[in-house]
């Protein structure tokens, strides 16, 4: 194992220990720890019962007149609001983008911005990964201070690299997705649902 490889594997256990144990998107499902966060809930506005004054009417009444009656929970008895906090929840960052109003799709430098500040649409998950490869690559290719055409054309092939590295990793999970989505359109459409759905197969 290379110390490239070490440098990886620590970057994402730290993380993975900041997201708990089998971490995944609450949304998606999504377990892809580079692009998991911790999202935290706008606080949840929170009345505290006021307590009432008990009046003393029989002997059998318990308590004295005037005696504030006990407080349903073990919360002291305030009569003010106050702001009960949601647990966090795990999101993969393109849900958390959802939740903030936010665009799933933003702008990611594919060389880097060291090397060309021109920018591709790339999803938030992705563009969460590809950035996190970038810290990878050798440092004089992250920063080349001085410009260097080779090093700016290792740049591309170490991004053409991270996107293929992506791509590959789940491959066989939109293979097996097509697969699923196969048999629900034979269910739909019968055997050759794509002549009832008028597409044509060249």
């Amino acid at each position: 194992m290379s110390q490239t490889d070490i440098n990886r594997v620590v970057r994402h256990t730290r993380r993975a220990r900041t997201l708990g144990t089998d971490a995944k998107c609450d949304e998606c499902g999504s377990t892809d720890v580079v692009s998991l966060v911790k999202a935290t809930t706008s606080p949840v506005p929170t009345t505290t019962p006021t307590p009432r004054t008990r009046t003393k009417r029989t002997g059998t009444t318990a308590g004295t007149a005037g005696e504030p009656a006990p407080c349903p929970t073990s919360t002291k008895a305030t009569g003010r609001t106050g702001q009960a906090s949601a647990p966090p929840r795990v999101l993969c960052y393109e849900h958390l983008l959802i939740q903030q109003g936010k665009a799933t799709v933003e702008a990611h430098h594919p060389l880097g911005k060291a090397h060309d500040p021109s920018t591709v649409g790339a999803a938030g998950n992705l563009h969460r990964a590809l950035t996190d490869s970038q810290e990878d690559w050798p440092e004089e290719v992250r920063r080349n201070p001085h410009r260097n055409p080779l090093w700016w054309v290792a740049a591309i092939f170490y991004s053409l690299h991270d996107y293929l590295r992506w791509l590959m990793q789940r491959c066989h999970a939109i293979g097996d997705i097509l697969v699923k989505a196969g048999h629900w359109a034979e269910q739909q459409g019968g055997p050759q649902w794509w002549v009832a759905a008028g597409i044509q197969i060249p």
